[in-house]
């Protein structure tokens, strides 16, 4: 990891350890949020909070992973709580859309992760789900596809607006892309929001 993500760009202040996220699981699931879960896989937050002056900043080369973590010194893992703390902040930064399309899927699945992929979650707060879909809404404007967006409709619980996206879908020919779109069109009838998986192949 490059020296200059460790010092702040506002204080100029160093970073020793660098906010992560970890994914650890023993399969290879894929998830209809674009979460892929792999073995032992660390990745640095795009967005660090420095510890001196308390400010949030986007660091560069945020494509790189942490393969080996056991040489490489890192706070807890960063989860929801991290992410619906720094949104704010995180809105009013400059970042390109590279940047922006990773970060708000990472915290599209952070949300999920935290309540709604697990049996027996916690309930988000008002606050935590108007996060929710404000990143959610502003993730769809880089998704063209009207299966992808319709997924999100309905993550979002707007079910007729799904519904809308997927009569939009051309699955002929297609039995796997008309596969995801019954399952999609089905959690909605049931008004379900929570993400689905599958083992990849």
């Amino acid at each position: 990891m490059s020296e200059e993500n460790r010092v702040c760009p506002y204080c100029g202040g160093h970073k020793d350890k660098l906010e992560l996220l970890c994914y650890y699981s023993n399969e290879n699931i894929m998830w209809s949020d674009y979460r892929h879960l792999l073995p032992q896989v660390a990745v640095p937050s795009l967005v660090q909070k420095c510890p001196h002056c308390g400010k949030y900043y986007i660091i560069k080369a945020s494509y790189v992973l942490i393969k080996d973590t056991a040489d490489f010194e890192f706070i807890d893992p960063v989860g929801w709580n991290y992410f619906s703390q720094s949104y704010e902040d995180y809105s009013k930064l400059e970042k390109d859309d590279v940047v922006d399309y990773n970060h708000r899927l990472r915290i599209l699945g952070a949300f999920n992760d935290e309540f709604r992929r697990i049996q027996n979650p916690p309930v988000p707060t008002e606050q935590g789900l108007h996060i929710f879909k404000d990143n959610l809404l502003h993730l769809m404007e880089y998704f063209s596809d009207p299966l992808d967006r319709a997924e999100m409709y309905r993550e979002i619980g707007l079910f007729e607006e799904c519904f809308k996206q997927l009569d939009m879908v051309d699955d002929e020919g297609n039995e796997s892309k008309r596969g995801y779109k019954e399952t999609i069109f089905d959690f909605a009838k049931q008004k379900k929001v929570s993400p689905f998986g599958w083992r990849a192949e």
